[in-house]
């Protein structure tokens, strides 16, 4: 079987690493929508101004237990990719975000696709902690299946046929 897994809020703790650099005393909890800056009351642009500095991906923590589930499905036998939205503005996030999967993950570039909708992948599942990229994923067909990693961002969020809500990707990995 092949598992799409998303990096930011999956993989990479993209939340923890924006607190990080706003030095605020916001938590993770904090953030109850998707849009970052309107739920931690930011002005606008300025989390592409955060995401843009040099190092800044580079910097991003794991998320707990993400290693441990992701090599667990690789060694149950399934081709694991990560599928990834890029941040355009940022002249360095392409190079820096492979060299971080590569680093953190154990990803080869094959096994790496950057694309703004991913319900254009041809895999068997995804696992994605953006509510709409999940339902929309799962609401293509083809016996897809769409996993929902629970996240303060997603917790208000419906569901469609299709998509499943997990607390982690440790239980996918089980």
């Amino acid at each position: 079987m092949i598992i799409a897994i998303d990096c930011d809020g999956v993989l990479a703790d993209f939340v923890g690493g924006v607190l990080d650099a706003l030095g605020a005393a916001h938590t993770h909890e904090d953030v109850v929508c998707w849009d970052i800056e309107l739920a931690l009351g930011l002005k606008r642009g300025a989390l592409a101004g955060i995401v843009s500095r040099p190092g800044w991906v580079a910097s991003l923590r794991p998320i707990d237990g993400a290693r441990d589930a992701v090599d667990a499905l690789r060694a149950a036998g399934h081709r694991v990719v990560c599928v990834t939205t890029p941040w355009h503005t940022s002249p360095h996030w392409h190079r820096e975000r492979h060299a971080w999967l590569e680093r953190e993950f154990a990803f080869n570039s094959r096994d790496i696709v950057q694309c703004g909708d991913k319900s254009l992948i041809n895999t068997h599942v995804l696992c994605e902690d953006n509510t709409r990229t999940a339902n929309a994923f799962a609401s293509r067909g083809d016996r897809r299946r769409a996993v929902l990693i629970d996240a303060p961002w997603n917790r208000r969020d419906a569901i469609v046929a299709g998509v499943t809500r997990v607390a982690s990707l440790a239980e996918v990995a089980r």
